[in-house]
């Protein structure tokens, strides 16, 4: 069964899910730390329960994140694929015989999640490989540098 874009979407959005799981379980386990009243300050040079808040602070802003790449996710996954790309796009690239499908999304650049025959992952205008993908078509060879290299992926589908 060709992949499609509900696929690509369902595959993101998982991986998104369990990251946040885990980032809702550590700020949890975070904020206990900072509240618990065996991690009072002793004298005014212990800072552990200070420095637990600051990171649980910082976690939680990760929660929130991680929370609107998911409902992100969610709502594109809905609409009808772009004739060319463009945010919310789903890119099928081949290269050298491998199969990938890239989302371009304004954040979240990085997550990926295994298909039955490649891999997805989010890309962002800011990247190199984002910034090649804007405007291109079925088709289209999308080319830009990697680590320094030029690569080129084939443009298959615009899902």
């Amino acid at each position: 069964m060709p992949i499609r874009r509900h696929h690509v979407f369902a595959a993101l959005t998982a991986a998104v899910a369990e990251e946040l799981r885990a980032m809702e379980a550590i700020r949890n386990d975070t904020v206990h730390e900072a509240t618990d009243a065996d991690n009072r300050a002793e004298n005014k040079y212990d800072t552990r329960s200070l420095e637990a808040s600051y990171l649980a602070a910082g976690q939680a802003e990760r929660v929130v994140a991680l929370r609107q790449q998911r409902d992100l996710l969610v709502a594109l996954s809905e609409r009808e694929a772009p004739p060319r790309m463009g945010m919310g796009g789903v890119a099928h690239l081949v290269r050298d015989g491998v199969e990938a499908w890239w989302v371009l999304l304004p954040s979240g650049g990085g997550v990926r999640a295994a298909l039955a025959d490649g891999e997805a992952r989010i890309v962002t205008p800011q990247s190199p490989a984002g910034r090649a993908l804007l405007g291109a078509e079925e088709g289209d060879d999308v080319s830009f540098s990697a680590a320094g290299r030029p690569v080129t992926w084939e443009l298959v589908a615009v899902l």
